[in-house]
């Protein structure tokens, strides 16, 4: 019984933050822009409220993941070149996504092995 009344306290302060985005269920289409970083000034529109949005992003950098973010077409597999981390910022009462840092493929597959 403790733990529903927890839940539904916690799904009360989720939809007031929600509001506060100006976000409901009526209205949570928004865009999602990203900050620095190999994907700068790319957006992506989204329907979930920001609140819901994970608060850390991890992207594969390569020639490929470029062109199918501009729809674009490709011929053969390219290498990916190195992982991109973003984090979510909802300051301004919008959702960015901040570039916190990346690190090569080779980086991470020596730290692999």
């Amino acid at each position: 019984m403790l733990a529903m009344k927890q839940r539904l306290l916690d799904l009360r302060r989720q939809l007031q933050s929600d509001r506060e985005f100006g976000l409901t269920s009526k209205t949570t289409e928004h865009d999602i822009e990203f900050v620095g970083g190999p994907f700068d000034g790319y957006t992506q529109l989204c329907d979930l409220p920001v609140t819901r949005l994970p608060v850390d992003v991890v992207w594969f950098v390569g020639n490929n993941v470029y062109r199918m973010l501009d729809e674009q077409e490709f011929e053969s597999p390219q290498p990916l070149t190195s992982v991109a981390l973003y984090e979510r910022d909802l300051s301004r009462g919008r959702c960015r996504y901040r570039f916190v840092g990346a690190i090569s493929v080779k980086d991470v597959l020596d730290q692999v092995r």
